[in-house]
């Protein structure tokens, strides 16, 4: 969680205020290299667990990009979106993209 600024409407009024939100921002690189390949800011469902958002938003990037056929392992960080032990980012690649050998290896 980051401590982004942005402005935002208060009630009726037109006007923009300065304020500071709390915002999950997720890059993906390529490796080894570290090349940068994009990035997103996972949008907040009251359906979906957050593991599946940002599961979502991975599988539409790797096949947007077509990289999503070549792709031999993904790596993240162990926070619990990523390897929660209820269905974790892992998890929820391998579903929405039905990979059976390329899982969430935690890095």
């Amino acid at each position: 969680m980051d401590n982004t600024k942005v402005f935002m409407k208060v009630g009726d009024s037109a006007k923009l205020f300065p304020a500071m939100v709390k915002e999950e921002h997720y890059t993906c690189c390529s490796e080894p290299g570290g090349k940068y390949l994009w990035h997103f800011t996972p949008e907040k469902d009251d359906i979906k667990k957050p593991a599946e958002i940002v599961a979502d938003n991975i599988v539409n990037c790797l096949k947007e990009r077509n990289i999503d056929q070549t792709l031999k392992a993904i790596g993240g960080d162990s926070t619990n979106t990523n390897t929660g032990w209820q269905g974790g980012g892992g998890h929820a690649v391998d579903r929405a993209k039905d990979w059976e050998e390329a899982g969430l290896d935690c890095l």
